[in-house]
């Protein structure tokens, strides 16, 4: 299946819900609010982050702010330039369209102080293996992620409703989400990070459950 939902199919390149927290369930929106307060405390005066899957820009102003260079990747030519839009009102971000799987062909070793791979970005990889060795070899401190937490189907459920993304089918027990456009979204539970950081030699610094929906996992380099 061709991946057009990232490209706006959906929403016929109007706004994308999906990245919009206004359009979410309460919960999401509260989880939106203890995932930037989390984040905001550990990159404030970094020198340089990298955000992947930088989407519409939504968190630009929630960290750009706070750090000296703020750099955002997507694979999605929409998504690019949807974010794009932000440079206008931020002298210090830059907008790439790039693959997660080359970034270490991009940038320079220990070139980012943070990586941030949010809002459930990991989920929508080919190989999260790849994705994190690639991360590892470009950032200097650690990498912060957050996902969907398996388990709780029907609140991730009533949050694709609420977006209008209109699902093909549901792989029941991964809770592997594929809509009719070409989303592919994975859930994930704090086993499988263990495994993702004993494969890639991360080590997981510190993690939470962030009301029931997510998992913020921060895992360190060489630590």
């Amino acid at each position: 299946m061709v991946n057009n939902f990232f490209e706006g199919k959906d929403f016929n390149k109007e706004e994308f819900k999906p990245l919009n927290p206004r359009y979410y369930p309460k919960v999401y929106q509260d989880y939106i609010k203890e995932e930037t307060a989390l984040v905001q405390q550990i990159v404030r005066g970094s020198k340089r982050i990298l955000d992947v899957g930088v989407g519409t820009g939504r968190m630009i102003p929630l960290y750009a702010p706070l750090v000296k260079e703020y750099i955002g990747i997507d694979n999605s030519n929409y998504m690019v330039s949807q974010a794009s839009k932000y440079k206008k009102d931020f002298s210090n971000i830059k907008i790439l369209k790039e693959n997660i799987e080359d970034l270490n062909k991009v940038f320079p070793k220990q070139h980012f102080d943070y990586s941030l791979i949010l809002w459930n970005t990991l989920g929508n990889v080919n190989d999260e293996i790849i994705a994190l060795q690639n991360l590892k070899e470009i950032t200097k401190k650690s990498i912060l992620i957050t996902t969907f937490l398996r388990g709780h189907w029907d609140k991730r459920k009533e949050w694709y409703e609420s977006v209008g993304i209109e699902l093909d089918h549901v792989e029941a027990k991964t809770e592997t989400v594929h809509s009719k456009s070409g989303l592919l979204s994975r859930a994930y539970v704090l086993e499988d990070f263990k495994r993702f950081a004993k494969e890639t030699g991360l080590k997981i610094k510190q993690h939470k459950i962030l009301l029931d929906v997510c998992i913020f996992v921060e895992l360190a380099i060489g630590e």
